[in-house]
């Protein structure tokens, strides 16, 4: 991938009364996982356009719901997915 991405997932419940999508998304280096990485806690669709700023490589991404307010997970998280990102982003 390169440019733009646009995280996108499938999402079949409702969220409850401020309830959001946390995306946590990290660069690959060694050990890192998604829940270290950076969130986007306002986000109530399933999807998220981001550009990152971490240069070229292999990103991992995951989603859960969260309160808002609290931050606290209100579900578990999903899957951890992987993608190499080519740069581009202006």
């Amino acid at each position: 991938m390169s440019g733009l991405v646009i995280f996108e997932w499938a999402w079949t419940g409702e969220l409850g009364e401020g309830e959001v999508f946390d995306v946590k998304v990290c660069k690959k280096n060694g050990d890192c996982w998604p829940e270290a990485g950076i969130t986007n806690t306002r986000n109530t669709t399933p999807d998220w356009p981001w550009c990152l700023k971490d240069g070229e490589g292999i990103y991992c991404w995951q989603v859960e719901v969260i309160d808002e307010a609290t931050k606290q997970p209100v579900g578990p998280n999903s899957e951890v997915w992987e993608f190499t990102w080519n740069g581009g982003c202006k």
